[in-house]
């Protein structure tokens, strides 16, 4: 569903005209539903992994102990997973393979450079742990082990899960699903009126949430693996649950 189809089932709801692509921004009442709107958008996607939402990123990487992950200036941006390899090569056409990496902690990682960066070796990075955000991009940070030298490339491919930038022109197109997303509009634009439909905010907010559940309950059953949970025991690849 796009910005303004949202915006209008929002308008409809609200018992008001429906507008098109010029008028989306033309009053503040307009720009009060688009800014509903991408709020309830914002909920939704916070609420659950979505598929919709789900995909990679690579970088390349050269003469660095870092690596900063694109696109991952938002709070919402979730690191599922990381590998490395040697940059593609359009000559020759040829796909290296993806290497997995292994997650560090913290102390990890200040274990590995303890010595500090001149004492780390150099190779294609195997280990990466997660130090901050760039003071520049707000980007996430992650520290590489090994180190990349100089005069090598390699290309980090990351799996995660980030939100959709915020909607603002009419043909945007939702993402997640559009139904709770609605729903939550809906009702956070009825705050000012006390009811929509006969239905108080309260009520509203309570079938937004019933629509919401529904929706995670379906698409939850694309990774049913990730939501079987198994006790911890001597042998960590066997479980999914942390080591304290």
């Amino acid at each position: 569903m796009t910005f303004l189809q949202l915006v209008n089932k929002v308008l409809v709801r609200l018992r008001e005209n429906e507008i098109g692509t010029a008028a989306l921004n033309s009053n503040p009442f307009y720009r009060s539903i688009s800014a509903h709107v991408n709020d309830a958008k914002s909920l939704v996607e916070e609420s659950w992994q979505w598929s919709a939402l789900r995909g990679t990123d690579t970088v390349n990487v050269t003469n660095t102990t870092f690596a900063d992950l694109p696109n991952s200036d938002d709070s919402s941006y979730i690191l599922k997973g990381m590998f490395s390899s040697t940059e593609y090569d359009p000559l020759t056409d040829l796909q290296p393979a993806l290497t997995p990496m292994r997650p560090l902690t913290q102390y990890g990682v200040r274990q590995r450079y303890m010595g500090g960066d001149l004492a780390v070796p150099t190779g294609q990075p195997r280990e990466y742990g997660i130090i901050g955000r760039s003071p520049t991009t707000g980007n996430m940070r992650v520290k590489l082990n090994p180190k990349v030298q100089s005069g090598t490339t390699f290309t980090l491919t990351m799996d995660r899960v980030a939100k959709q930038p915020e909607l603002v022109a009419a043909a945007d197109r939702l993402l997640v699903p559009s139904l709770p997303v609605f729903a939550y509009a809906v009702a956070l634009a009825s705050r000012e009126r006390g009811e929509v439909g006969g239905l108080s905010t309260s009520e509203l907010l309570v079938l937004a949430d019933n629509y919401l559940s529904d929706a995670i309950a379906f698409d939850s059953a694309n990774y049913g693996m990730e939501l079987d949970w198994y006790p911890a025991g001597d042998t960590p690849s066997q479980t999914n649950l942390s080591n304290r």
